[in-house]
């Protein structure tokens, strides 16, 4: 499993938002955690593709991202 930390989100609002963008996006299917942790919100992106590199995961969490703005 590959995993990427996205930071601290300020709020759950914002933080479900990102969730609604990258759960289960592309051939990837992106799983998206994310936990209120003292008035934080972390949120992480990973893969259990087989095939994926970390360099490869991180710009396709990035162009998902940039195309949901």
């Amino acid at each position: 499993m590959i995993e990427i930390k996205l930071g601290n989100i300020g709020c759950e609002i914002q933080a479900e938002k990102i969730k609604a963008k990258l759960e289960g996006q592309t051939y990837m299917n992106f799983i998206v955690y994310s936990s209120r942790m003292q008035d934080n919100w972390p949120v992480s992106v990973a893969t259990e593709h087989p095939t994926v590199t970390k360099k490869e995961f991180r710009k396709m969490v990035m162009y998902i991202l940039a195309l949901s703005l």
